[in-house]
């Protein structure tokens, strides 16, 4: 794969930008490594690279956050999430990714939106959302996270609305997307999505994502519980704008 040092100077930064949201504030950047890695090559090459990428910042979120997940809470995202994923692997070549992102973004705008307004109205604490509500958002995550990198926003939303310690939810979110992002390795390696080319630029990469695995965990200690619920949901919502902004961008042209 014959990439210029363009590309690769830009593909550090947001390998950097994807260690340091992962891993301090499961921001949801990872989401731009499609779009912008896309400018170079083709979309199918651009989420082989970032495959390996999410994975291993999966990870170090596993040691870095250990034994602070919610298990109670897993037993029913995870099952959901598998069932989403198969959908997505078995309808992938019929699915508008497009039109998945627009939807996904909307659910992200419609909860970080909810939470801003019961804040302005003094209400600061957030809606605990029930399970059935739950499996639901975290089908759409994995059957999302599968066809588009885009499985996110549905889950955080979910997880938000429970009020965890920071701790616990970057736990639980990182058992959550290590279970997601293994399943889909299968599928990606069986369809050559992932290759030795795109191994190797996922390789290259390795010290930047490892650099902003260090300043996500370190910028993680250093905020207040109150910080880390605001700083979750405004990049939820900025991670929703984005998705609705790329959909209705693609099916408008």
């Amino acid at each position: 794969m014959d990439l210029g040092t363009d590309f690769l100077v830009i593909a550090a930064l947001v390998a950097f930008l994807i260690g340091v949201s992962k891993s301090g504030f499961a921001a949801g950047f990872e989401g731009l490594g499609v779009p912008i890695f896309a400018f170079f090559m083709s979309p199918i090459a651009a989420a082989g690279i970032l495959l390996p990428i999410l994975i291993l910042v999966d990870c170090t979120n596993l040691w870095n956050y250990r034994n602070k997940w919610d298990w109670g809470l897993l037993r029913i995202m995870l099952p959901a999430a598998a069932v989403g994923i198969c959908i997505g692997a078995f309808t992938f070549s019929y699915v508008n990714v497009d039109g998945i992102k627009l939807m996904v973004g909307l659910i992200a705008v419609w909860f970080s939106t909810l939470f801003w307004l019961r804040l302005a109205t003094v209400k600061a604490t957030q809606r605990d959302m029930g399970t059935g509500l739950g499996v639901i958002l975290c089908s759409i995550s994995g059957f999302t996270s599968h066809v588009a990198h885009a499985g996110g926003p549905p889950m955080r939303a979910y997880l938000l609305s429970k009020d965890l310690d920071k701790g616990v939810f970057m736990g639980t979110v990182a058992v959550f997307f290590y279970v997601v992002n293994l399943i889909k390795l299968g599928p990606y390696i069986y369809f050559e999505t992932i290759t030795f080319d795109t191994l190797w630029v996922s390789l290259t990469l390795l010290p930047a994502v490892l650099l902003g695995v260090f300043a996500g965990v370190t910028l993680h200690k250093k905020v207040s519980q109150l910080v880390f619920t605001r700083i979750a949901y405004t990049f939820l919502l900025i991670a929703g704008i984005k998705l609705v902004w790329d959909g209705l961008s693609a099916i408008i042209v």
